[in-house]
C-alpha cells in the first residue's frame, strides 16, 4: 500500500502545535503574578474601608438598639482601638487586631463587590458597549458581509463550537473583537471598513483569530480583567462622590448601567467603562467646605494609590500575562486554518495602534489593540488602556507577523523583505542582552522601591483618615446612641 506523501516541514520552521503549547505555559504563569498584583491594589482601598464599614456597622446596631436590645459592638472595638493606641498588646496580638479592623471588613467587601460586577459583566457579555460602538446584523444584500457570516460558520464548526453571531459598526477605526458569555454564546463584531482592505483569505485568517480567542478562554479573562478594573473605579468614585458632582453623575450612570434596566444599551455601556478610570481631574470639590471634607474621605489620595500601584505593578504584569494570550491565540488561529500567510495578511492590513475608542473592557479582545491615543477616551468612552498603563496591552503587529513568519506565513513582511518559509529565526546577540538586563533590572528593582515606599506612606496616611472616621465621627455617636437607649 502506497502511504500518503507529506512535505516535510524546513527545519528552522516552528510548528504551531509547539508554539501553542509554549504560550498556553507562558500564559498560565504569568497570571499567577497579574492576579497578585491586582489584589494588591487593593490594599489602599481595603484599609480605608475598614473602619468605616465597622463604624457603620457600629452605629447601625446602636439604632436597632433604640427598639430592641442588640450586643454592644463599638465598646469591645473602641477599647481594641485604645489598647493599640497605648501599646497594651503583644506583637501577635496587636497584627492580628490591625489585620482584622484595617482590612479583613474592607477585603470582603471589594470581593463581594467584585464577584456582584463580575456576574453583571457576564450577563451583559459586552452587547452593551457593542451598541455604543453602533453595532448592526449584517446585510444581505451586501456580498462581502454575506462571505463574512459564511466564513464565521466554517470556521466555528472547524472550531468545535457554536457558530457565533455576527454583528459590524460602520464607523473608524475598521477593527474586530469578539465578545461574549462564553464560546457557544459570542458575538464577532467586524467594522465593515475592515472588509473592504481585506481579500477572502486575509477575512478567514481574521475570523480564525477571533474564533480562537473565543476557544481559548479569553472571553472570560477579559471580563474578568474589566471587572477588577470597574470595581475599583466603582468605589474610587464613590468616594469622591461625596465631594463631587460630576463623580456622582458617573457613579449614578455607571450604577445604571451595571444594574438598571433603562433600555437604552448604548448609553450603559458608555456609562460602565466610564468607571473604568481610577482616577478623575473632573473630581474636584464642590464647595470648599467640600474640599475640608476630602481629608476625611481621602477619596483623592486612596485613588493615587491605587493608580501609583496600576502603573508600576498592576498594569505591567497584567500586560507581561496577556501578551502570550494573544501569541497563543494567533497559534491556534493558524491551526484552525493550516494557513499563517491568511492571519499575518490581516494583521498586516491593520497594523499597529488600530486600536477603538470607547471599547472598554473589550479592548482585551481587539483583533489588534493600541495604546492610550488610539483607544482611548472621547464620546465613546473609556477604554482599558485610560486606567494608566504604561504600555500597550497587546505585542507588536511586527513581531505578530515575525512569529507567523516562522511557522511558515509567505508575503506578510514589507514589500522586499519577505521571508520564504523555514527562513531562520534572526540571532539572538547574547552581549545585548545582558547589558540591557544590567541596566533594565537594577530599574526596575529601584522603582519597586519607590513604588513600595510611597504605597506604605498613603496607606499609613490613608489608615490614620479612617482611624479618625471610626474613632472620632462614629465614637460620640455610639455613646450618644447607647445612652439614648439606657442600655
Amino acid at each position: 500500500m502506497q502511504g500518503r506523501m507529506t512535505q516535510p516541514r524546513p527545519p528552522d520552521q516552528e510548528d504551531f502545535r509547539a508554539a501553542q503549547r509554549g504560550a498556553r505555559w507562558s500564559a498560565r504563569l504569568r497570571t499567577i503574578p497579574a492576579a497578585v498584583a491586582a489584589a494588591v491594589m487593593g490594599i489602599p482601598l481595603s484599609v480605608y474601608l475598614s473602619p468605616v464599614i465597622l463604624g457603620l456597622v457600629i452605629v447601625l446596631i446602636d439604632l436597632v438598639n433604640l427598639i430592641t436590645p442588640t450586643p454592644d459592638l463599638g465598646h469591645p472595638v473602641m477599647s481594641v482601638i485604645e489598647n493599640l493606641v497605648d501599646g497594651e498588646p503583644g506583637a501577635l496580638q496587636a497584627l492580628s487586631w490591625i489585620g482584622f479592623l484595617w482590612l479583613v471588613p474592607g477585603v470582603v467587601a471589594l470581593l463581594a463587590t467584585y464577584v456582584l460586577i463580575r456576574w453583571r459583566l457576564h450577563r451583559i457579555g459586552g452587547d452593551d458597549l457593542a451598541a455604543s460602538l453602533g453595532a448592526r446584523p449584517p446585510n444581505d444584500q451586501d456580498a462581502e458581509e454575506r462571505q463574512l457570516v459564511d466564513v464565521v460558520g466554517e470556521l466555528a464548526n472547524a472550531a468545535g463550537i457554536e457558530p457565533p453571531r455576527v454583528q459590524l459598526y460602520d464607523s473608524p477605526p475598521a477593527n474586530a473583537l469578539v465578545y461574549g458569555r462564553d464560546p457557544d454564546h459570542a458575538t464577532v463584531l467586524v467594522g465593515r471598513g475592515l472588509l473592504a482592505e481585506l481579500d477572502r483569505e486575509a477575512t478567514q485568517g481574521l475570523v480564525a483569530r477571533l474564533t480562537a480567542s473565543a476557544g481559548d478562554g479569553d472571553l472570560g479573562l477579559a471580563t474578568d480583567v474589566g471587572a477588577v478594573y470597574v470595581t475599583y473605579g466603582l468605589v474610587t468614585t464613590a468616594l469622591s462622590a461625596v465631594v463631587s458632582h460630576a463623580a456622582r453623575q458617573r457613579l449614578r450612570a455607571g450604577l445604571a448601567g451595571l444594574f438598571g434596566r433603562s433600555g437604552n444599551d448604548a448609553a450603559a455601556g458608555v456609562a460602565v467603562s466610564a468607571l473604568l478610570g481610577l482616577a478623575s481631574d473632573d473630581d474636584t470639590p464642590d464647595t470648599t467646605a467640600a474640599g475640608c471634607l476630602t481629608l476625611l474621605t481621602m477619596g483623592g489620595l486612596i485613588g493615587v494609590g491605587v493608580s501609583l500601584i496600576n502603573l508600576f505593578l498592576a498594569g505591567p504584569l497584567l500586560v507581561f500575562a496577556w501578551r502570550p494570550r494573544v501569541h497563543l491565540g494567533d497559534a491556534t488561529a493558524v491551526d484552525l486554518t493550516r494557513n499563517p500567510t491568511a492571519l499575518a495578511g490581516a494583521l498586516r492590513a491593520l497594523g499597529d495602534g488600530r486600536g477603538l475608542p470607547g471599547s472598554g473592557w473589550l479592548e482585551l479582545l481587539l483583533i489588534v489593540g493600541g495604546g492610550r491615543s488610539a483607544a482611548g477616551g472621547g464620546s465613546g468612552g473609556r477604554a482599558l488602556s485610560d486606567t494608566g498603563l504604561a504600555a500597550r496591552l497587546d505585542p507588536s503587529v511586527a513581531s505578530r507577523i515575525a512569529r507567523l513568519e516562522a511557522m511558515g506565513a509567505v508575503g506578510a513582511g514589507d514589500p522586499g523583505a519577505v521571508r520564504p518559509i523555514g527562513y531562520p529565526r534572526p540571532p539572538r546577540r547574547p552581549l545585548l542582552i545582558l547589558v540591557g538586563l544590567l541596566i533594565i533590572v537594577p530599574l526596575i528593582v529601584l522603582i519597586g522601591v519607590l513604588v513600595l515606599i510611597a504605597t506604605a506612606l498613603i496607606v499609613f496616611l490613608v489608615a490614620f483618615a479612617s482611624y479618625v472616621v471610626l474613632l472620632i465621627a462614629a465614637g460620640p455617636v455610639h455613646e450618644l446612641l447607647r445612652g439614648l437607649a439606657g442600655r
